[in-house]
């Protein structure tokens, strides 16, 4: 899955995203294309686990992309929850459990290492 940035200032973000983003700088492009890795949907707002202009694994609400290419990997799982934390789709080491996403939102070192990996394999 990619996808292309198509809000970039933080002027032109909704509101209620603000709070995701610095109001100096985002981590992002515009029209720039980016990998999706995984989609969550927290506290009913969904986010593109994506790599930023910085080379950095981010969570990024998904109002400022466009998806560009909606083919989705085929080992990609889904994982619906309940509370804050509703759906993970992706891969088992992020999508199987709450604990596995949050240990890769928390870039837990183990996590970390299977996501580059995965990214050096495509």
């Amino acid at each position: 899955m990619k996808t292309k940035v198509i809000i970039d200032k933080y002027d032109a973000l909704p509101q209620k995203l603000r709070k995701y983003f610095q109001e100096d700088s985002m981590s992002v492009t515009f029209d720039k294309e980016y990998e999706i890795y995984a989609i969550s949907n927290w506290q009913g707002i969904f986010f593109y686990q994506i790599i930023n202009d910085i080379n950095y694994p981010e969570w990024v609400p998904t109002n400022i992309f466009f998806v560009s290419d909606k083919t989705i990997p085929n080992d990609w799982l889904c994982n619906m929850l309940s509370g804050d934390l509703r759906m993970i789709i992706g891969p088992e080491f992020i999508a199987k459990t709450e604990e596995s996403y949050n240990s890769m939102v928390q870039l837990e070192p183990v996590s970390v290492k299977q996501f580059w990996e995965r990214v050096k394999k495509k």
